[in-house]
């Protein structure tokens, strides 16, 4: 399973639908809040996080810091349309496997 979070509801969509396609299993949330609420219940394999680095409310750092306490060994990969190089670093830093 493959965990999406993206602010941006069509971002999440395309991504979803391209990775269905190549066979993954894909769970995709518009919110940190919401993917928060729903992932405490979850009880199956995950094979990555897909967080979108500048989100209102919850960034992808905030995620990354949630899903690590929890996950730690799931692999974070972080997606951006706004970020800088200071941002990718601060990402890997915080223990983003991939930028």
């Amino acid at each position: 399973m493959l965990i999406v979070v993206d602010d941006e509801q069509e971002t999440t969509e395309e991504m979803a639908e391209l990775l269905n396609s190549e066979n993954f299993e894909v769970q995709s949330f518009n919110n940190g809040h919401r993917f928060k609420s729903s992932i405490v219940d979850f009880e199956g394999p995950l094979d990555a996080f897909i967080f979108d680095l500048k989100m209102p409310t919850l960034s992808g750092f905030d995620l990354i810091e949630f899903a690590k306490a929890r996950y730690p060994n799931v692999p974070i990969i972080m997606i951006t349309g706004h970020g800088t190089q200071v941002d990718a670093e601060r990402a890997l830093n915080s223990g983003a496997n991939l930028v």
